[in-house]
This record gives structure tokens, C-alpha cells and sequence, in this order.
């Protein structure tokens, strides 16, 4: 921290943004219902990715968003009938990210 202050500054810069963002998840999962953590999940992979398509299971979906299996499916079911997204093995479309929240509960 001595010989490097510059290095300080940006490493706990990162761990507040981390902080930060650990605390927000935190909060989805204790007070939102499930389609949104779903939906506010999928935006934000989206957003890190720098991509609507995500290589992500449904399974990986349930267990980043403290649901199960089944809630996962039922919900991606209903919002690929709506035209929100397209799901395939492994794969995951956002068709319209700017409607994806708005379609939630």
C-alpha cells in the first residue's frame, strides 16, 4: 500500500463496486418476487456479457437466483409465449430487454 497507493485506490475501488453489488443481490433475493430476480439476473448477465444471448442453463439460473428448477422453466415458458425471450438447451435470448421487467409481477 506503501509503494503503490495508486494500486490501494483501484483495488478497494473493485471491492466496493463487489460490495456493492453482493449487497444489492442480497436485497433482490430477501424482498423481490421470483420473475424479477429472474429478469433483473438475466439483464445484468446481459449487460456483462455485452450480449442478449446468454450460454446459461436453467439450472444455473435457479441457482443464481435462490429458486428452483421447475420456477425457473415455468417462468421462461411463459415469457418466451410472450415473446421476452427464447430458450433453448444451454441458451438463453433476451428479445426484449427493455420489456423483460415490465413483464413481471
Amino acid at each position: 500500500m506503501e509503494f503503490s497507493p495508486k494500486i490501494t485506490l483501484n483495488a478497494l475501488k473493485l471491492l466496493g463496486e463487489e460490495l456493492s453489488e453482493l449487497r444489492q443481490r442480497y436485497l433482490e433475493l430477501a424482498t423481490e418476487r421470483v420473475e424479477k430476480r429472474l429478469a433483473r439476473a438475466l439483464l445484468r448477465l446481459s449487460q456483462k456479457m455485452r450480449s442478449r444471448e446468454l450460454l446459461l442453463s436453467r439450472q444455473d439460473l435457479a441457482e443464481l437466483t435462490g429458486t428452483t428448477l421447475h420456477t425457473v422453466s415455468r417462468t421462461l415458458s411463459r415469457w418466451q409465449e410472450s415473446g421476452l425471450v427464447s430458450s433453448k438447451r444451454g441458451r438463453i435470448l433476451i428479445e426484449k430487454p427493455e420489456a423483460l421487467l415490465l413483464g413481471c409481477k
